[in-house]
């Protein structure tokens, strides 16, 4: 059985961009998104040889608490991302947090990130590059840009305002965040990149309109 949030995003997956502007107050258009996080690297760039040379390092260094940590942010969630014992949230801080400001928040972040991905249909580094080999689950979605460092860069945005005196220990945990998904071998660099850009701007958009 699905649970609420899966349900809703699933819905999310099956709107058209028309239906989704008029759900979504923060919806960007395709030339804003462009416009913020430019292309992909082009296929036998210098630039693409270096998001290689990233993946490719850090999977002959990571380690298996590497991995495992990686593991454990895959699945995206405030207290996942900036919570627990590594996080500069308490328990208590979370839970002081409005009621549905994760749902709304991954549901506004959600239908960008949508939008994002499917103009680009990156494919994934170990999909276009047989010698990257993850040690977290793949992912069926399409890789620019990231979705967990765009979600992960605009709540510690949305949470610094929250939480000002925490404002940059958040920025950091989202930064973290975004590095495991290169560690773990399911992004890019360069993916995680154009989602730290477009988690900035969404970030900012939904501070200043108060929406959650």
């Amino acid at each position: 059985m699905k649970t609420l949030g899966q349900a809703l995003l699933f819905s999310l997956l099956t709107l058209s961009y028309a239906q989704a502007d008029n759900l979504f107050p923060t919806l960007l258009s395709k030339t804003k998104i462009q416009a913020t996080i430019g292309n992909f690297p082009d296929r036998g760039t210098q630039a693409e040889a270096m998001d290689d040379e990233v993946l490719l390092d850090w999977q002959n260094k990571r380690t298996s608490a590497d991995c495992a940590y990686a593991r454990e942010q895959s699945n995206i969630s405030l207290k996942g991302f900036f919570g627990g014992s590594r996080g500069p949230l308490t328990d208590a801080e979370i839970s002081s947090l409005p009621f549905g400001m994760n749902t709304i928040s991954k549901l506004e972040l959600g239908a960008n990130i949508k939008i994002a991905k499917d103009m680009f249909n990156r494919p994934r580094p170990y999909v276009r590059n047989p010698m990257v080999k993850p040690c977290i689950d793949l992912e069926s979605s399409s890789s620019y840009p990231s979705g967990h460092s765009t979600y992960a860069r605009a709540m510690a945005i949305i949470l610094g305002k929250r939480f000002p005196a925490k404002a940059q220990a958040l920025l950091k945990r989202a930064d973290e965040a975004a590095m495991n998904r290169v560690i773990g071998g399911v992004h890019h660099p360069s993916d995680v990149e154009a989602g730290k850009k477009l988690g900035d701007l969404l970030g900012k958009l939904l501070n200043e309109d108060d929406l959650i």
